[in-house]
């Protein structure tokens, strides 16, 4: 015979399990839903022709970075901006470099020429300037033999070595994307107006076009 008192608890007991039980298996809350995948990015295929234009590029913005100190020396000595002899005498050493590097003479004449365009932008810019401003001699040019012409000479040097790498190059489809993504990295911090950009870049945009 069962105690009233242990049938009472059981059947309480019984009561409070009811709604666990029917909350469990016939109440069930909808299950939140899941978040969407964030998209995938791919990363953009290197070309092989970036590092390549990207330092040669850096080179010309340098390379232009000395013609205010070459004008400074030009217009204390009042010298022409302009000296053919000693144009064609660079031009013509600089193809017989390229030569040896197995580039074309047509295209390193080319592209010499047209830094040499360029530098002379510059300076024609800066003795517009200073003759509008009657400016008196700089206390301290520097001097275009020992100074600046061994530091051109040098970046000469170091465009023909990215010249080759950026010949060898040339067909690469993303060419003229990435000549434009390398001109607006070197020059976005430089003072040089558009046409000079455009100048000294030109040869390689002609690169771009004719490239198969």
């Amino acid at each position: 015979m069962s105690c009233p008192q242990t049938n009472n608890a059981v059947w309480k007991i019984g009561l409070l399990l009811v709604p666990v039980v029917i909350g469990i298996g016939g109440c069930s809350q909808p299950a939140a839903p899941v978040p969407p995948a964030p998209p995938v990015t791919v990363a953009r295929p290197r070309s092989s022709a970036e590092p390549h234009l990207t330092e040669l590029c850096k080179l010309i913005a340098q390379r232009l970075g000395l013609m205010p100190g070459v004008a400074q020396a030009k217009w204390n000595r009042k010298l022409p901006i302009t000296d053919e002899k000693r144009e064609q005498a660079l031009l013509a050493k600089l193809a017989a470099d390229g030569e040896s590097l197995n580039l074309p003479t047509e295209f390193v004449t080319d592209f010499f020429r047209a830094q040499i365009t360029a530098a002379k932008l510059v300076q024609e810019e800066a003795f517009q300037k200073w003759t509008a401003e009657q400016r008196a001699p700089f206390p301290n040019p520097p001097d275009l033999e020992k100074d600046v012409r061994p530091k051109i000479d040098d970046i000469n040097r170091q465009m023909l070595e990215e010249l080759k790498r950026c010949w060898a190059e040339r067909t690469d489809p993303e060419w003229a994307t990435e000549l434009n993504r390398a001109t607006r990295a070197a020059f976005e911090s430089t003072p040089w107006p558009r046409d000079v950009i455009t100048a000294a870049t030109k040869p390689l945009q002609e690169i771009a076009v004719s490239a198969p």
